[in-house]
């Protein structure tokens, strides 16, 4: 029970955090011209299996300013971060490091709803097994 309650909290927060972060990017009204340079990869072990996600980090300049900065959302395979490819990118005005790339404006829905959908599952067994059904 106390796992399922972890899980409860766990996907709720993250629920919370992409509601808020989906907002947040809304309000990024600046744009300009940034290019993928480079690729981070990163791996988890799952059942004895690396898992490999992959980074793109993008350069862009703001205000005489460059900035470098990976997106934190990756992909399965670096072949479908095409090195040296300019995108257009919002970013907040206050704050450059904050951005998204136009486009994959949906990421953070798509976390939301998944974390709601995980969110309202684990509540609904927490529920059946609290009432003993």
């Amino acid at each position: 029970m106390i796992i399922l309650f972890f899980l409860f909290i766990s996907s709720f927060s993250i629920f919370i955090a992409a509601i808020i972060n989906s907002i947040k990017t809304h309000k990024y009204e600046e744009r300009t011209e940034a290019q993928i340079i480079n690729i981070n990869e990163s791996y988890h072990n799952y059942k004895l299996n690396k898992i490999y996600t992959y980074y793109p980090i993008y350069q862009y300049e703001v205000n005489n300013i460059i900035y470098r900065i990976e997106f934190p959302f990756g992909e399965d395979s670096p072949e479908s971060i095409p090195i040296g490819k300019t995108v257009i990118i919002k970013y907040n005005r206050n704050n450059p490091e904050e951005f998204f790339v136009c486009g994959k404006e949906y990421v953070w829905r798509v976390q939301a709803i998944l974390s709601f959908v995980i969110t309202i599952i684990m509540l609904s067994i927490i529920i059946v097994k609290s009432l003993g059904l």
